[in-house]
């Protein structure tokens, strides 16, 4: 299954967005661009005139890679799971829309083994249909997530591994902003690992005190 790591704060504010309550929206969503058409990850559209997400596994190849009037790609909003409803819209629309089921072609594991099969899937997002005011937000990717997809040992992308260079580059940045003495990333945007406690910062604030004090020379950086 696809787990997404989100560790920033961010904020629902972006452009001419505002928060979900100032918006009165049923659903605010915030979404990523897409590091490539062949990315695995759905993206959020219109589907006829409602707001919905088609799944990579239904968008297909030759729609996966339409491109726009500014020779970016059409279908470029990466649904990156996080979503912010209306109490409203939970207790209501959203209760009310019945389930829909997206096919998944899998390897299941079974008792001889495992074989191709096929899934049943319903999710979280298929209730988009039903809202009436829908707010989409883009976000830097490299400050707001970075998924998990993979294990470690798999010699693809999106492992836990990259997830933790990703949050140790955003908070060696915040460190840096604040004033500490790190040196510089390599060319391929490695360092030393980093983490901040979310008690101590939760989106690089307040931090300046912290890193004119401290040595940081130490490999890993952990401030708590």
């Amino acid at each position: 299954s696809t787990a997404a790591w989100r560790f920033s704060g961010g904020g629902w504010r972006g452009g001419h967005a505002s928060s979900p309550e100032e918006s009165r929206a049923d659903v605010c969503v915030k979404t990523v661009p897409k590091r490539g058409w062949k990315e695995a990850v759905g993206v959020v559209t219109l589907r006829g005139a409602t707001p919905a997400v088609i799944e990579y596994t239904e968008i297909g190849q030759h729609r996966a890679q339409e491109l726009g009037d500014d020779s970016n790609l059409k279908y470029n909003a990466a649904n990156i799971c996080l979503q912010a409803y209306s109490l409203d819209f939970l207790c209501g629309p959203a209760l009310e829309f019945p389930t829909l089921w997206h096919i998944a072609r899998k390897d299941i594991a079974t008792v001889d083994g495992k074989k191709p099969g096929i899934k049943l899937e319903g999710f979280i997002f298929d209730p988009f249909e039903a809202a009436k005011n829908f707010r989409l937000l883009q976000v830097d990717r490299a400050a707001e997530f970075s998924a998990i997809k993979n294990a470690s040992d798999s010699g693809k992308p999106d492992t836990p591994q990259t997830a933790l260079a990703s949050l140790s580059r955003l908070h060696r940045e915040w460190l840096r902003k604040a004033g500490a003495k790190i040196p510089p990333d390599d060319a391929e945007g490695n360092g030393p690992t980093c983490e901040i406690s979310p008690l101590v910062s939760y989106r690089g604030e307040g931090l300046e005190s912290l890193a004119t004090a401290r040595d940081f020379s130490s490999d890993p950086i952990l401030v708590e």
